[in-house]
């Protein structure tokens, strides 16, 4: 599966804005999960942050989880309308 086939026109969003990473991190549940599914999909993305960031520098994080309430791999692409500290904390 390549990332593109994750991805539906609703799930790409420019010029997000949010303030904080747990707001990103809200919004991108929000985009991936299945009606009434966003806030597992919330603390899937939330604990795979605690383990460590997945920020990778250079303005790109590449948050990710795994949640039983998605029968099949989801996946969404934004772009923040201004950058947010995303690593450590």
């Amino acid at each position: 599966m390549r990332f593109t086939d994750l991805l539906r026109p609703d799930t790409v969003v420019a010029d997000l804005r949010v303030t904080s990473r747990h707001a990103l991190l809200e919004a991108l549940a929000r985009l991936m999960a299945p009606p009434g599914a966003d806030l597992a999909v919330l603390e899937a993305l939330t604990e795979r942050e605690m383990l460590g960031s997945t920020a990778l520098g250079n303005g790109i994080a590449l948050p990710h989880g795994r949640c039983a309430a998605l029968e099949e791999p989801a996946g969404a692409f934004v772009r923040l309308a201004r950058p947010i500290a995303f690593g450590n904390g």
